[in-house]
This record gives structure tokens, C-alpha cells and sequence, in this order.
């Protein structure tokens, strides 16, 4: 009896020490906003107890408002991503309705950079390029409605929070001391810190490009620096002027990359992806327009922004078919790291050249498995190559797969072109790593203004 006494008492003291979950939402966003405790291997049952999911859910669409993030914290650029990616974390958290800290813990042990606590700016670069290429890999890991698959991001995002909030501090330190251009890794770290909201990168831009920092750079130094931002503070405010000196920005990178031996597919490419994104930039209306002073001046703009797309996408294709021949598809432990993923990038704007395109799906159809490709991927890029045919082109007429390409329906909203298997949709899409089609389709509530119909 005295024995059953004693283990009683110490089982109850055991019970009594044990960490207690969060019992409301409130408690929940305390530990995520101010403490540095895990939150993927967080007990959220005694939460689930007490909330509805109804209240739950409203919760989560308040918290997980981005906006909101940058704006209550836009004197701490530091906290403000911080904070931005654990709660991205916390969303991952809830998804996994599931409790299993067991699998988190696996994740915490095996996803470390090699640097845990990165000084200089190569070692932030390779960090950020660690966690890119697991996300890469996260389409290999269950489907979006999985505890591992949401657990795994859920412990990438948690790091990836400390990572990008050292990187801000270090990035703040270096541009107040004084940068001398061109400073191409500094000015890659600043890129990397579009993640989630771009205000920050483009105010540490504004402080490093100036006219008078660049008067002695040439326009392949520019075109270079740029990598994918559009804008810097010191660009002309006319849209002659503009295209003016990005014309010859533009015309120096496609020279450096076509006449350059590069010692790796992936640098190569790394470049074609830059000259693509800086352009694409251009067409988001917020982006653009705020660039400019006057009405007029955007209007007489934006039209442009189309020719040299087209001209973009022309050389970025031939480049890539050169690259491409006799050879397969890019592999990242072969060609060098994002080699897969930006090849498909270029491939996927090779519209003015389907055909190409076709040949490329087949390419990748073969390495599926290979590191760097991502099914997620081939999948826009089938669906790309299927909607070529949606009108029918040489009496064939066919539907694309995973509803990834469609149009602006109306203000707001966004609907995919027709698909094979409507009821199986999001069945299909997890197949392949892509979210639910009502996920995919809220992504455009923002970018769509008019009926494209």
C-alpha cells in the first residue's frame, strides 16, 4: 500500500510539472509572437477543448493577415518577419489536426542548415538557399492535408523566422555603415527578404541606389544588381526615360548571358530567371503604378511592358533549347542548386514557342524523381501545354489537369479554364503537392480587378 502511495504521489507531481498547452487563442499567439518556445510540437488539445472550430477559424483569418503584421511592426523590420514567419509556422500547426510531437521532433532533429547562427553574408545566403531547396522537397512529403506535410513546414517556417529576422538585423547594420556598389552578395540577401511583404527590401534599396552611387556603374552592373527587382529610387519618372535606360540594361544582361561561360547550368540560369522576374514586375499594378508620379505617365508605361516580355521570353527560350541539347533535364546535384526549378521557370513562359514546351514536359516527365524537380511544377507546365489544345488545334481538343491556368472572372475573383475530373480536383492537385483549387483561387482575390472573361 505504502509503495502504490509513493507512485501515485510522484505520478501526480509528474503530471502537475508537465507543460500545459495553450487554453485559448489568445495564449496561443502570446508563445508564437513573444517567446522563442517550439510551436510545432506544441499541445494545442486543451485549445481545441475550449474554442470552437468556428471561433477558431475566424481567429486564424485574423491573425494570419500579413498586412497587418507589416504594418503593426513596420519600425522593427526584425520582429516584423519574425513574427510574420511564426505565425506562418502556427498556421501549419493548426492544420495538423492531429497531435503527434514525435514527428515535429523528427523534423526539428533533421532539417539544420550547416550554419546554424550565420555571420557573414555567404553563410546567410547559403541558409537561405538550405531552406529553399527543403521546400523544393516538400511535395515528397505527404499532401497538404497530411501531419507530416504540414508539421514539416511548420518546423521549416520556425527557422526560417530566426534566419530572415538575424538576416534583417545584419542587412540594417550593413547599409547604415555605408555600402560600396556593386555589393552583388549584399544585394542578393536584400532580394531574399522580399519573402512575405517587399517594404523592407525596397527601403534598404532606396538607400543604396542613388543616382549619384551609380553614376560610375555601367548598364551590366545595373542589370545585374537588379536581379528580380524592377525599381530602384533613382529611376527616370517618365516612362521614355525609363525604358530608356532599362533597354540598355536589358540588351547588357541578355549579351552577358549569351556570351559568358558560366561554370555551372544552375548560374546560367540563375541569370535568365533574374532578366524574367525583373521584367514580370512590372505587371503587378502596385509595383508599377506607385513608381510613377502622374496618371499619365504609368498610362504611357504599361504598354511597354509587353514588348520587352516578348523579347525577354524570344532569347530566354533559345537560350534554354541550346542549354537542352542533346542532353535531359536539369537535376540539382548534377547542374548545381534551383538548376531544375529556374529551367522550368524559363520553360514556362516559352509560350511563344509550344512546341518547345511539349518537348521540355516530356524531359521532365522522365526525372520526376530526380533532386530539384518538383511535381508541382510540371504540373503548371502541363497544364500549360494542355490548354494550347483547349479550343482545339489540329482536331485535337483537350482539357488541362490540375487547374492551374484560368482568368479573372469578376472583381476579386479568379476561375480556372476546364479540367478533367471536376469532383476528384483537389484530390488530383494533392497528388502533385498543390493546395485545395478554393486555396489556389483565393490567391487571386487581390489581383484580379476586372472581368477577363
Amino acid at each position: 500500500m505504502r509503495t502504490l502511495a509513493l507512485s501515485t504521489a510522484l505520478i501526480l507531481a509528474a503530471c502537475a510539472q508537465a507543460p500545459q498547452g495553450p487554453q485559448n487563442f489568445k495564449e496561443l499567439l502570446k508563445i508564437t509572437d513573444t517567446t522563442d518556445d517550439p510551436i510545432c510540437s506544441l499541445s494545442l488539445t486543451e485549445l481545441r477543448a475550449n474554442v470552437s472550430a468556428e471561433a477558431l477559424e475566424a481567429a486564424k483569418a485574423d491573425a494570419f493577415d500579413t498586412d497587418k503584421i507589416v504594418a503593426a511592426y513596420a519600425d522593427d523590420p526584425a520582429a516584423q518577419i519574425r513574427i510574420n514567419f511564426r505565425r506562418a509556422a502556427l498556421k501549419r500547426r493548426l492544420n495538423a489536426v492531429v497531435q503527434t510531437p514525435e514527428l515535429a521532433n523528427k523534423y526539428y532533429a533533421e532539417m539544420k542548415p550547416g550554419e546554424t547562427n550565420p555571420k557573414t553574408l555567404k553563410a546567410f545566403h547559403d541558409a537561405y538557399h538550405f531552406w529553399m531547396d527543403r521546400i523544393s522537397e516538400q511535395d515528397q512529403h505527404g499532401t497538404p492535408e497530411s501531419p507530416e506535410y504540414n508539421l514539416r513546414f511548420c518546423v521549416m517556417n520556425e527557422k526560417r523566422a530566426v534566419l530572415h529576422a538575424a538576416s534583417r538585423a545584419d542587412i540594417l547594420t550593413r547599409v547604415k555603415a555605408g555600402v560600396t556598389l556593386p555589393a552583388p552578395e549584399l544585394i542578393e540577401n536584400i532580394n531574399h527578404e522580399t519573402v512575405l511583404e517587399t517594404a523592407f527590401s525596397a527601403k534598404m534599396m532606396s538607400k543604396i541606389f542613388t543616382p549619384e552611387s551609380v553614376k560610375n556603374l555601367s548598364p551590366l552592373d545595373i542589370g545585374k544588381m537588379r536581379s528580380d527587382q524592377s525599381f530602384m529610387s533613382f529611376d527616370p519618372k517618365t516612362a521614355e526615360a525609363f525604358w530608356s535606360e532599362r533597354d540598355e540594361e536589358l540588351s547588357a544582361m541578355m549579351e552577358f548571358i549569351e556570351k559568358t561561360d558560366f561554370p555551372s547550368p544552375a548560374e546560367k540560369l540563375k541569370y535568365m530567371t533574374d532578366v524574367d522576374q525583373s521584367v514580370r514586375k512590372f505587371l503587378s499594378e502596385a509595383d508599377a503604378k506607385a513608381h510613377f508620379e502622374t496618371e499619365a505617365e504609368y498610362d504611357a508605361f504599361r504598354p511597354d511592358i509587353f514588348s520587352r516580355l516578348s523579347k525577354v521570353d524570344k532569347f530566354n527560350t533559345a537560350e534554354l533549347q541550346k542549354m537542352l541539347d542533346g542532353r535531359g533535364w536539369f537535376r540539382d546535384d548534377i547542374d548545381g542548386d534551383n538548376a531544375a526549378r529556374h529551367a522550368w521557370l524559363i520553360a514556362q513562359h516559352a509560350d511563344q514557342n509550344p512546341d518547345f514546351q511539349q518537348d521540355v514536359l516530356t524531359l521532365i516527365e522522365a526525372e520526376l524523381d530526380a533532386p530539384g524537380v518538383s511535381k508541382s511544377n510540371y504540373a503548371y507546365l502541363y497544364d500549360r501545354v494542355q490548354i494550347r489544345y483547349a479550343d482545339g488545334i489540329d482536331g485535337i481538343k483537350k482539357l488541362q489537369r490540375y487547374a492551374t491556368q484560368g482568368r479573372c472572372s469578376g472583381p476579386g475573383t479568379w476561375e480556372p479554364f476546364p479540367f478533367e475530373n471536376p469532383d476528384d480536383i483537389d484530390a488530383t492537385r494533392a497528388n502533385v503537392g498543390l493546395g485545395t483549387l478554393a486555396e489556389y483561387k483565393s490567391r487571386f482575390k487581390n489581383m484580379c480587378a476586372e472581368d477577363q472573361r
